[in-house]
């Protein structure tokens, strides 16, 4: 099941959630990266109380960012949350933008139309024109 945090909702219900993704040292040093802000929306594939994968998008004036995509055994749970984060979009007329360094991620998205544009060290950047 795939729920979705947007919005002004209930960030204990959030955390309850989601805490240990931005508490446990684990999680801290393979996503250094992730924040909950105000406008963050947030896709999260639950099932039996565990996620299994998680994924956010930003909208601004000019493109939206997926900020987050994560998931923790088995890629096929990532697919519902990058299906369901498309799906969110499918209206939308914006540039999408995102960075990964998963391998896994990165060739879900190259079969969705984004194309690469950018690779250091450690991530790989990619685009999606709308």
């Amino acid at each position: 099941m795939i729920k979705v945090f947007e919005g002004k909702y209930d960030k204990s219900k959030f955390y309850s959630i989601m805490g240990k993704y931005f508490a446990e040292p684990r999680y801290k040093k393979e996503l250094p990266y992730l924040v909950n802000r105000d406008n963050t929306i947030w896709f999260i594939n639950i099932t039996k109380g565990e996620v299994l994968a998680f994924g956010s998008l930003e909208e601004s004036k000019n493109k939206i960012t997926f900020t987050e995509d994560y998931f923790e055994k088995d890629i096929r749970s990532f697919k519902t949350v990058l299906k369901a984060k498309m799906e969110y979009l499918k209206d939308n007329k914006k540039p999408i933008e995102t960075a990964t360094s998963n391998p896994k991620i990165e060739k879900e998205l190259l079969k969705i139309g984004f194309t690469k544009y950018r690779e250091t060290t450690n991530y790989v950047f990619l685009h999606k024109e709308c």
